[in-house]
């Protein structure tokens, strides 16, 4: 049986990071592991992260870090791997929203979100445009974004979309959309 994060929050999501790919402990030159932990929780989000000296090749030790957002969302759980030196949830959501979408808000324009894309008011000129990432579709003629795992948003005024940005899960995955 899988523990769901009411009843532990770190076995969870433990395990959503390790079925999506991600590492979830680091060996360190003992030959032993240091484990994922909860560092931050905050509005029902989860920042978990593991730190340890790595040896690579067993003769240059490197100071090695791990750190995954997690949380519920639309009944099912998510996990975005961050930088390793972020070990708090308002860093971690500061990191993951686009500089676009910051400087959007920043100007007073509404951003909203559906998963790991944010659809930002524009002018008719940019609307439609952007990278729709995954599954998600946009039908302009209804003015509805799409996803079969979050609820359709209806967008009646222009929008351009952002996806949202993070690390792939496992090592040297490099960047990658959110979730």
């Amino acid at each position: 049986m899988t523990a769901t994060p009411a009843e532990n929050p770190l076995t969870a999501y433990t395990a959503e990071i390790g079925r999506r790919g991600g590492e979830t402990s680091i060996e360190n030159y003992k030959d032993s592991y240091r484990h994922l932990a909860i560092t931050s929780t905050q509005d029902g989000l989860y920042l978990l992260h593991v730190e340890s000296w790595r040896y690579y090749k067993r003769a240059t030790p490197r100071l090695a870090a791990l750190s995954y957002l997690c949380g519920p969302e639309d009944g099912q759980l998510w996990a975005v791997r961050i930088p390793g030196t972020i070990t708090s949830v308002p860093a971690a959501l500061a990191w993951l929203e686009p500089p676009a979408v910051f400087r959007a808000r920043c100007a007073g324009k509404l951003a909203v979100r559906q998963g790991d894309v944010y659809a930002v008011a524009t002018n008719r000129a940019h609307d439609g445009r952007g990278e729709l990432p995954g599954r998600h579709t946009w039908d302009p003629a209804t003015r509805v974004l799409s996803h079969p795992q979050h609820p359709a948003l209806h967008l009646p005024y222009p929008v351009r979309f952002i996806p949202q940005r993070a690390y792939g899960m496992g090592r040297g995955a490099g960047r990658a959309n959110g979730d």
